[in-house]
């Protein structure tokens, strides 16, 4: 029993010591610097200006089509110009002259972050055409989700088999603007192909081959085209996914991107993106070009 008393003091001087050496060690490392040390997510303030245009038969509105996660990233701003034309509301510009004007204009002017341009169909036109034909201070990189490289692709797609008439979709395209719903609509403007390639940001694009309204085959001629003008891009090609309801799934692929533009990217997010680089040859072998 002497020897006992001895013992149990020693061993309770010991936990002594090492309780507080953890209790030290914590409050030097708080759960905040924790949770940042985990995260992969990338922490640089930026400004996310997004075109998108509302309604159409999905009836997703505009703020819907924002991821929730990236719309809680504490470190993003987001801007979403209107538009002056909705979808089947008004007559449509289809992402020309007006619609990149309005574009920029709701871009602030006093803006010292990086930006992240982000549009969806006619919205990816619209942010095509303008990193392809302007410079925008502090631009960063560009995300382009189902936009047609050419509208009279998408004339050619809907008329089916009538595509086989010689001449035929460009004669329809010529006097699209004939039709009400697309009466701001200039058929001689700029289209994506023409200037796609002549952006210096990083571009990502992204289709989803079970997407009906623009084809895919379309969206894929302006990967491949910026690509071969060795232009810095990126495609994430989804097996399914209805057209204005793809955002959700490629969350892990827009944070790395936008890492990717903000010099924050971690080394998983840059072997995601690696595997985002899919050659010509590549996708001749899938039929999908």
């Amino acid at each position: 029993m002497n020897n006992l008393y001895p013992m149990c003091r020693y061993n309770a001087v010991r936990l002594a010591v090492v309780t507080l050496f953890l209790l030290g060690a914590r409050a030097a490392c708080p759960v905040e610097a924790l949770e940042k040390a985990e995260s992969d997510v990338p922490h640089t303030p930026i400004l996310m200006v997004h075109a998108y245009y509302e309604g159409g038969a999905a009836k997703v509105y505009k703020d819907e089509q924002i991821p929730d996660k990236l719309k809680k990233a504490p470190y993003i701003e987001h801007i979403i110009p209107e538009f002056s034309d909705a979808f089947r509301e008004k007559p449509s510009a289809l992402g020309g002259k007006r619609d990149r004007q309005a574009f920029l204009n709701a871009l602030p002017r006093d803006n010292h972050k990086p930006i992240i341009f982000k549009g969806v169909c006619r919205g990816g036109v619209v942010v095509a055409l303008v990193n392809g034909s302007q410079p925008v201070n502090h631009h960063a990189g560009t995300i382009i989700e189902s936009p047609p490289a050419q509208w009279v692709d998408v004339v050619s797609h809907k008329i089916g088999f009538l595509r086989v008439i010689p001449g035929l979709s460009r004669l329809l395209h010529r006097y699209m603007h004939w039709h009400p719903r697309y009466r701001y609509y200039n058929p001689k403007d700029i289209q994506p192909i023409e200037v796609i390639h002549k952006g210096d940001k990083p571009l990502l694009c992204v289709a989803s081959i079970e997407v009906e309204v623009i084809p895919v085959a379309s969206t894929l001629k302006l990967y491949v085209r910026a690509r071969q003008a060795g232009r810095q891009v990126y495609l994430k090609l989804l097996p399914q996914g209805k057209h204005l309801e793809l955002a959700d799934a490629y969350i892990p692929e827009q944070f790395a991107f936008i890492a990717h533009c903000t010099g924050t990217a971690t080394a998983e997010q840059k072997e995601l993106l690696q595997k985002l680089q899919p050659t010509v040859d590549d996708l001749k072998k899938q039929g999908l070009i």
